[in-house]
């Protein structure tokens, strides 16, 4: 705790201004003013005082206030000590860069004399480390198509820093199944899973399967080849996209996933400000084709595959809070499936932590 000032400057009942240097105090978490009250004799009421700490804006032509609170105190007949604590709860360290004034307005003044004794500032909150939120790097995505194949490959570049690439793989067949998928010739890690049996697809009984996978580590920002290969021949597509600020040792936060006749919208929950959430959608038949992706979410592919049109989609949208919400618009179906994670920022970016950083001066 550092001092902002000492000694009674000032002493008057009603409102008092008293004029503060901040000297080598430039950032503050809270404050502390200790009072001398002298009360008149009444045991009945309680003294409360109000104290509105605020810093100079425009050359002392206008105030801002930083701090206020509101406090009371039980009066005595003789004079009395009160100290007035108020720390800012929002975690945030409040900035001193001009003169500072501590206004104290006693709201049953009529009774109470007061001497300002000293004003401290409580020290900020512990320094927390900045993050980045997960965004886009600005590489062009990969993406692909394929009918009766076996296997499926795009070519894919990434950029800057905590990189981590997303393959959402969509495939549909009467019995298909993914045998390998690679990164630069390295197997990659599943994300999330969502296959669906459907009971008829243009009386073919298709199939409708959704993957997503991440490499295993941060990927090399050479353009690396993307790999898929099937167990029997289908219709295929295949999508890469890649992202900034990913905790990279366990990128994937949280997952969802629906199938069967659930509708293309998924909840990703357990989601931090700041992770960035991705999908990939199967739909077979769908009304609307190619399906159209929700609003405020940005679309890496979604085409249209094969006779019996299969919808294959796949996007990305940042998160904001607890949880993220995707959707495609699809119409009516005969299968889907449809899966999303939620990327996890790099070290510093905790569920809960504030989105700065400071250096107290």
């Amino acid at each position: 705790m550092a001092t902002l000032v000492t000694a009674p400057e000032v002493e008057r009942t009603g409102t008092f201004v008293l004029a503060v240097e901040p000297d080598t105090v430039k950032r503050f978490g809270g404050l502390v003013a200790t009072l001398t009250a002298d009360v008149l004799p009444d045991d009945r009421r309680l003294t409360f005082l109000t104290l509105d700490l605020q810093r100079s804006r425009d050359d002392g032509k206008t105030w801002e206030s930083l701090l206020r609170c509101t406090r009371s105190g039980k009066p005595r007949a003789e004079p009395t000590v009160i100290a007035y604590q108020e720390t800012n709860r929002d975690g945030v360290a409040l900035p001193i860069d001009g003169d500072v004034r501590l206004v104290v307005t006693p709201l049953d003044a009529y009774r109470t004399a007061m001497t300002l004794d000293r004003l401290d500032a409580v020290e900020p909150p512990p320094l927390r480390e900045a993050h980045q939120s997960v965004a886009h790097d600005g590489t062009a995505n990969a993406t692909g198509t394929a009918n009766f194949v076996t296997s499926i490959s795009v070519s894919k570049t990434t950029a800057g820093t905590d990189r981590m690439a997303v393959a959402a793989v969509r495939w549909a067949a009467i019995d298909g199944t993914i045998s390998t998928i690679t990164y630069g010739g390295t197997g990659m890690t599943l994300g999330n899973d969502g296959t669906t049996n459907a009971s008829a697809q243009s009386g073919a009984g298709f199939l409708s399967a959704a993957r997503l996978y991440h490499p295993a580590s941060e990927p090399q920002t050479a353009s690396s080849t993307v790999t898929v290969t099937f167990a029997d021949d289908l219709n295929a597509a295949l999508a890469v996209t890649s992202f900034n600020g990913v905790d990279t040792t366990t990128p994937v936060r949280s997952s969802s996933v629906v199938t069967s006749t659930s509708a293309a919208s998924l909840t990703v929950s357990g989601t931090s400000s700041g992770d960035m959430a991705v999908d990939a959608l199967a739909a077979g038949d769908p009304d609307t084709i190619p399906p159209t992706v929700a609003g405020g979410m940005t679309s890496v592919q979604s085409v249209s595959v094969g006779g019996a049109p299969m919808g294959f989609s796949a996007s990305y949208e940042a998160a904001t809070g607890a949880s993220v919400g995707v959707s495609w618009t699809v119409g009516a179906f005969d299968s889907l499936a449809y899966v999303a994670m939620a990327l996890a920022q790099a070290a510093g970016g905790a569920a809960g932590n504030p989105h700065y950083a400071y250096q107290q001066q």
